[in-house]
């Protein structure tokens, strides 16, 4: 149980920090379209590098504790939640946005009222994706070098032989993975009705 709220905790402050990440960014660029030519494909680039190979760095530079962790969490769930949202805010029908020009609309409130809230649909499919993304980039992050969390107990099972404890943990993950697809699922149905 410890271990569980330890992991639980990293996957929630990177996945809540990610989203924040994802729509600050999204809503710059498309804001400001040269942020978007200069910044995309630096961003496919980070997406290349493999987790395992980051997770050791972020553990020399920040520590055996959980900012590394989270910090994993964010780099993972950040871009696929940027994906999809800016392909929302660039798939607005014309038609749309061309109501809102006739009506004198300031950019902004394109933005608030027609951009963002279409937008939304495919924001929280990346979302659902990262929400998978989450669990597993903090365990593995735990896994390289952690002191607590349900890598580090997997570590310790395997060192042990304990394969057992081993599954136990993997399916763990996979649970609380499609608890937090559900939870997203639920708040998606909300969010976009009431708006």
């Amino acid at each position: 149980m410890f271990h569980s709220k330890v992991t639980l905790l990293e996957t929630v402050l990177g996945l809540g920090i990610s989203v924040l990440v994802a729509l600050i960014i999204g809503t710059m660029m498309d804001f400001i379209p040269i942020l978007k030519k200069a910044f995309y494909p630096i961003m496919y680039v980070t997406q290349m590098i493999p987790t395992i190979t980051i997770a050791p760095l972020l553990v020399i530079w920040f520590g055996f504790g959980i900012k590394s962790k989270v910090l994993l969490v964010i780099l993972t769930c950040f871009f696929p939640m940027l994906i999809n949202f800016t392909d929302g805010l660039d798939s607005i029908d014309r038609d749309f946005l061309n109501l809102f020009r006739v009506m004198r609309a300031s950019k902004w409130k394109t933005f608030i009222h027609l951009k963002f809230p279409m937008s939304l649909n495919k924001f929280f499919t990346g979302l659902k994706i990262s929400s998978t993304y989450a669990f597993i980039a903090a365990t593995v992050a735990e896994w390289l070098g952690g002191s607590n969390g349900l890598g580090v107990y997997m570590v310790r099972a395997k060192s042990s032989y304990a394969l057992d404890k081993v599954f136990a943990c993997t399916i763990l993950v996979v649970i609380f993975s499609l608890i937090f697809v559900g939870i997203i699922s639920f708040l998606k149905k909300y969010i976009v009705k009431a708006i």
